[in-house]
């Protein structure tokens, strides 16, 4: 950019949300914001999933999709830094679209593993290039509701499944194409990803890290203020970007930093609770073992288990939406709440309703169950699907963001792993008592919940910040009350820190 005046570059050190910016107040009104929807809309087509495993090793087969992760999670990091997030986009695009046609055409058990193996690896890549891709490049207005949206189209991919299936039985065909139409399918989305974003901008945040900040000035032109590039916003996004990579090399912070402050070691059990308790709070035994759990209550025809998944996946795409519409509306915290309260109660009553059906077999304890698995998968999906990735983005500061969440997705993948391996089997050895295991799981994450996760809603980064890591914060104060409290310090720290890495730059650029 040109060189400006001193007094301008103080003017431009004030807080994002409040600078001009020349886009229009509804985004579906404005060029640059329906171009910035547009990739945000590409990218959550990686969480388009498909496949329906089933047989007396279902356990091995679906946790295959997971274990390679468990391993190659450093590379997937270092790729993404080191190639780009479109980079990894593409790539992991192409590598499950390869996985999906091993999966389908398999001859044997082996060559099925095989084939889910490689989704499951080219899909951790794919997701998590998208993931940031998303995150990095959408408008600071779109970012939080657009952010929530993105697990959201896993519901998308398990719709087209469900209901597929349900033709294929429907129809009555050979039953081998039960699983192996939807596993090809599996590649429609990643197919969408894989082209689509090579027509997509790559993230400014990447560009800049990568020394390419006139490149990076554009994309933030185009995407979030209809290319003029003297945009006050564009600007201090820029100024934003650059100083935050300073201060992300001189800290060079590790997983280690979890456990140096109570700030961090809270920080930790809330990302404990958003990684592992997303794959213990029970929802994993309806999303892949559905048949299993009907059969328990004597639904055991496929015509109706598959029309019953189908039906499930639209409530939960639905309901998961709804979502993350309120995210901002109601709170995180209070959505966490809401969510987790539904699924403990959902599961009190499927406890009572299994054991009624199975002492009496009336039909009408089973058809209990079947609306309290709606109920239930409902509870999850409004705020177990939309909230974990987003909140567990603005808990954590700068400098331990790439870290945690590296952490957050070897955790989520480690636990999802187990689930896979021992569900199926407790599921044959206890039947509903097996419920029970969840029902302790749920009341355990109430509690956390309620002692340890913080309201977020309407606060910046730095006073997300501010309230875990200030000594003299008052924890028995209000979100307003801390609110109040911190942005004092957070504007004076931040037009602070803003001015002084302005006129740096400044002083640079009359020397130049």
């Amino acid at each position: 950019p040109a060189s400006l005046s001193r007094s301008r570059l103080i003017v431009m050190a004030t807080h994002v949300l409040a600078l001009p910016n020349n886009t229009a107040s509804s985004w579906w009104k404005d060029p640059s914001l329906r171009r910035n929807v547009a990739v945000a809309f590409v990218c959550y087509w990686a969480t388009f999933a498909l496949g329906y495993p089933k047989g007396n090793k279902l356990g091995l087969i679906s946790a295959s999709s997971y274990l390679p992760t468990l391993i190659l999670s450093p590379a997937y990091q270092w790729m993404a830094d080191r190639y780009g997030r479109r980079f990894c986009a593409i790539l992991g695009g192409w590598i499950i679209i390869a996985g999906a046609f091993i999966g389908c055409f398999a001859n044997g058990l082996a060559m099925l593993i095989v084939g889910r193996a490689i989704v499951g690896t080219g899909g951790f890549v794919m997701i998590m290039g998208s993931n940031l891709l998303a995150n990095e490049i959408l408008h600071p207005r779109l970012r939080p509701i657009g952010s929530a949206f993105f697990l959201c189209f896993f519901y998308v991919g398990s719709a087209v499944s469900a209901w597929v299936c349900f033709g294929i039985v429907a129809a009555g065909w050979n039953a081998n194409w039960g699983w192996r139409l939807p596993t090809l399918l599996q590649a429609l989305g990643p197919a969408i990803v894989a082209v689509a974003t090579m027509f997509c901008p790559e993230s400014p945040r990447w560009l800049v890290a990568k020394g390419r900040c006139e490149e990076a000035h554009r994309v933030l032109a185009n995407q979030h203020a209809n290319g003029k590039l003297d945009d006050p916003l564009v600007l201090q996004e820029l100024a934003d970007i650059e100083d935050a990579l300073e201060r992300e090399k001189a800290a060079k912070l590790g997983i280690r930093s979890f456990f140096s402050t109570p700030g961090n070691r809270h920080r930790l059990i809330i990302l404990l609770c958003t990684s592992v308790g997303a794959q213990l709070n029970g929802a994993s035994v309806f999303s892949y073992y559905l048949a299993p759990v009907l059969r328990l209550v004597g639904v055991t025809s496929s015509k109706e288990q598959t029309a019953i998944n189908g039906g499930l996946t639209i409530w939960n795409l639905i309901i998961s939406m709804l979502g993350a519409t309120f995210v901002d509306r109601i709170g995180r915290r209070k959505l966490w709440l809401t969510s987790t309260t539904i699924m403990f109660l959902s599961y009190c009553c499927l406890i009572g309703l299994s054991a009624g059906f199975e002492h009496s077999k009336h039909k009408g304890f089973g058809y209990g169950v079947i609306v309290f698995i709606f109920t239930s998968y409902g509870g999850y999906s409004l705020g177990w699907t939309p909230l974990p990735y987003p909140y567990t983005t603005e808990i954590l500061p700068y400098s331990m963001r790439a870290s945690g969440l590296a952490l957050f997705c070897w955790l989520k993948n480690a636990t999802l792993c187990f689930t896979q391996w021992v569900n199926p089997i407790g599921l044959a050895a206890g039947g509903w008592r097996y419920y029970f295991l969840f029902f302790a799981v749920l009341l355990c994450l109430l509690v956390l919940i309620y002692t340890f996760f913080v309201e977020t809603r309407g606060l910046t980064l730095e006073e997300i910040k501010l309230i875990f890591d200030s000594k003299d914060a008052d924890k028995s104060a209000t979100v307003g009350e801390q609110k109040e409290a911190a942005d004092a310090q957070v504007k004076y720290e931040a037009k602070q820190r803003h001015v002084e890495h302005l006129e740096r730059k400044y002083s640079d650029e009359e020397s130049a």
